[in-house]
């Protein structure tokens, strides 16, 4: 997702927004939008002017969040410690620690602050941060952590131990909780968190879990609105679960848990597996990840730390002597088919930046292969409407004739197109690859693709910023494709232009690696060859 689509998501969210210069100061006079929204107008109109300007998401009433700024690793897990037990809210990792998104308390203000703890600042009222997926001046990225994005976990109530933090603020004296405030957290919305770490102290500290769940009950009849009883009990099983792996080898519930893992793992999956929270958990889970690394069991993976796969001595035996050696027969547009080949389970990838003609190229395959070869085909960006469209701009064919020999299905964000592969004799195109955050996972999302192709083939379309060879997720795109292309628009020509990234078996002696052809994009449909291949 780019910036401006960025901007426009966050803005749909009720956040406000404004553009920030690499120096982190606005491009804007922004006091008035910590009363008001921009409208998608202006933020059409801000990126347009600053297309590479970072993303303000201003703090305070008017979004509804302040932001726990942690300059620093170490300063991130002193205020671990002040956040209790599973608790979960939407986090960034910034170029040096981390912002964490909590809820504005009903009926509060919470300004900006500097230094409640060392190396902590608050921005509230009067605020703004840098929200990702913006890159700084240095060239470093804020990126959401996996799984903690303001987009799949709203930001949630500021716990009693930080706000008492931010209410402080250097006095000699602490301001203590009102009943008003104690009361909060037994009201829809903390319910939930707060009666689970109510069960886990009782358990903890060896209370019976007759009495236990009596005090639970009681409490959740108490709640506001009261919390269902039938839940109660699931609260305290939760609790024990979570005593008796902490009582339990916590070596080899994590070597077990390690054994059904796929690909790549973060420590930080564990870390939410096993409830990890405290930093003395989650330095016991980094241990014991070494040690299992020194036994052959897991190893490190790429620069990124925490990042690890499993060791998979579970090797499938290559009958090469079975193979017929055929190339798999398929047509190709803009004649690359006289340059490279392509083999059953091979995958080729398709790199365009805006206007480009990334869709055009893969409908003009499919077109090309119909009634030839079963064409599946994975939509993520156009409706049904627009689809036909596109489809009618094939004049030749008609729309019966696409529904008879290509199948269409809308490929959802939470869907994996592997999930759709069978292993079977067919095109399978997806249009589009969608990596909204950690972009090294595209590795993980093309082999997973990869490894349930037999006999069929797949070409995968991927976004990718004007003048670059590759797409979104960069090398890590490139490690299972067989045949990379990518697709721009020329301004000094005036035509569209299709160059050969990678190609892993030459038609001819000559290996096609950078070779390039202009084309023009005509009605959307017709992809006009202009004059030959040229170094």
């Amino acid at each position: 997702m780019n910036m401006i689509d960025s901007a426009l998501q966050y803005n749909g969210r009720g956040f406000s927004v404004i553009p920030v210069r690499p120096d982190k100061s606005p491009f804007i006079k922004w006091e008035q939008y910590q009363s008001r929204q921009a409208t998608a107008e202006e933020l059409q109109d801000w990126w347009t002017r600053w297309p590479n300007a970072m993303i303000g998401v201003v703090t305070g009433a008017i979004s509804g969040v302040f932001v726990v700024d942690c300059d620093n690793e170490e300063a991130y897990q002193r205020i671990q410690e002040l956040l209790p037990d599973a608790f979960i809210t939407a986090i960034a990792k910034t170029p040096r620690g981390y912002h964490i998104y909590l809820a504005m308390p009903p009926g509060q203000s919470i300004g900006n602050a500097t230094g409640i703890i060392p190396g902590v600042d608050v921005r509230g009222d009067g605020g703004y941060v840098i929200a990702p997926p913006s890159v700084n001046g240095t060239g470093k990225a804020y990126q959401w952590l996996e799984g903690l994005s303001i987009h799949e976990t709203a930001p949630a109530p500021c716990p009693d131990a930080l706000l008492n933090k931010l209410k402080y603020k250097g006095h000699e004296t602490p301001t203590f909780q009102s009943v008003s405030d104690v009361s909060e957290r037994f009201m829809e919305g903390r319910r939930d968190d707060t009666l689970f770490h109510i069960a886990s102290c009782l358990v903890k500290g060896g209370c019976q879990t007759e009495l236990t769940t009596n005090i639970l009950q009681r409490l959740a009849f108490s709640c506001n609105p009261p919390f269902p009883i039938s839940e109660v009990n699931a609260k305290i099983d939760s609790a024990l679960k979570r005593a008796k792996r902490r009582d339990g080898n916590l070596v080899e519930q994590v070597r077990d848990w390690l054994t059904f893992q796929e690909g790549f793992i973060n420590v930080s999956e564990c870390h939410r597996e096993f409830q990890s929270v405290s930093p003395e958990e989650k330095r016991q889970i980094r241990v014991i990840f070494h040690r299992l690394k020194e036994e052959g069991l897991i190893e490190k993976y790429g620069k990124q730390a925490g990042v690890y796969r499993r060791v998979d001595k579970d090797f499938e035996e290559m009958d090469f002597l079975s193979a017929d050696g055929k190339e798999y027969d398929i047509a190709l547009p803009l004649g690359l088919a006289e340059q490279g080949i392509l083999y059953p389970g091979n995958i080729a990838v398709v790199a365009g930046s805006k206007e480009a003609g990334k869709t055009a190229f893969l409908l003009n395959l499919a077109h090309l292969n119909l009634g030839r070869r079963r064409v599946v085909y994975l939509n993520s960006e156009m409706g049904a409407n627009e689809m036909r469209k596109r489809l009618q701009a094939f004049k030749d064919t008609q729309l019966e004739e696409w529904a008879s020999h290509m199948r269409v299905y809308n490929l959802k964000s939470s869907q994996m197109p592997a999930d759709f592969i069978d292993g079977s004799d067919a095109i399978w195109i997806v249009d589009f690859l969608e990596i909204a955050e950690d972009f090294s996972k595209i590795a993980l999302t093309i082999g997973a693709i990869h490894d349930k192709l037999r006999k069929g083939i797949a070409f995968l379309g991927l976004q990718k910023a004007d003048g670059k060879d590759v797409g979104r997720g960069a090398d890590f795109s490139r490690e299972k494709a067989r045949l990379y292309i990518a697709l721009d628009w020329e301004p000094e020509t005036r035509a569209n232009r299709i160059k050969i990234i990678d190609c892993k078996a030459w038609r001819n002696s000559r290996n096609p690696r950078g070779l390039k052809r202009h084309y023009k994009l005509i009605g959307g449909a017709e992809m006009r060859p202009i004059g030959d291949w040229f170094p």
